[in-house]
């Protein structure tokens, strides 16, 4: 009997063949601050705030216990997705939250080695967004750092100048 590549993936322990690392957060990345808090129970996740946007990066995407859909974390606390589109690699969804505001949220993942101090001053170092959801899971599985972005605020246009400062458009 032959399974289906997928199948035998999602069989195989996925911890074993991509490493997990720790890693250390900057403080501060751009305008946007650490919540010192996010990372002790999961170092591979950190939460940033600038005024009323959230800056939510995911590494090691794959790993036992990190999810890397946005769904996942936004519907446990009640929010549901109204509407959601993609272009040039920015995914992009208007949320519904139980008090009835619509905030909006963009994600996108990059391929990149960005260390710390790449972090801190991330619009010198911006890296390319995948250009598919494909290449991104394909790289990881192959051992690259991916990276999910998730930018979530109230202004679409401001969330948008703020990824487009912090990433550039897929390659060609």
């Amino acid at each position: 009997m032959i399974f289906p590549l997928s199948t035998a993936i999602s069989l195989t322990p996925i911890n074993h063949l991509i490493g997990i690392k720790p890693y250390t957060w900057p403080s501060k990345i751009e305008t946007f601050q650490l919540d010192v808090n996010s990372t002790l129970s999961d170092h591979r996740i950190a939460v940033y705030r600038s005024k009323e946007n959230y800056l939510i990066l995911k590494r090691d995407l794959f790993a036992i216990g990190i999810g890397h859909d946005p769904r996942i974390c936004f519907e446990a606390v009640g929010f549901s997705f109204a509407e959601q589109g993609e272009r040039n690699g920015l995914k992009r969804a208007e949320l519904k939250s139980p008090s009835g505001e619509k905030p909006i949220i963009l994600w996108w993942y990059s391929i990149s080695k960005l260390d710390e101090i790449e972090l801190v001053h991330l619009t010198e170092f911006a890296p390319h967004r995948a250009a598919s959801d494909l290449e991104w899971r394909w790289k990881r599985l192959i051992g690259a750092d991916v990276i999910q972005w998730n930018l979530y605020g109230r202004s679409e246009e401001e969330l948008r100048k703020i990824a487009e400062s912090f990433s550039k458009e897929p390659r060609r």
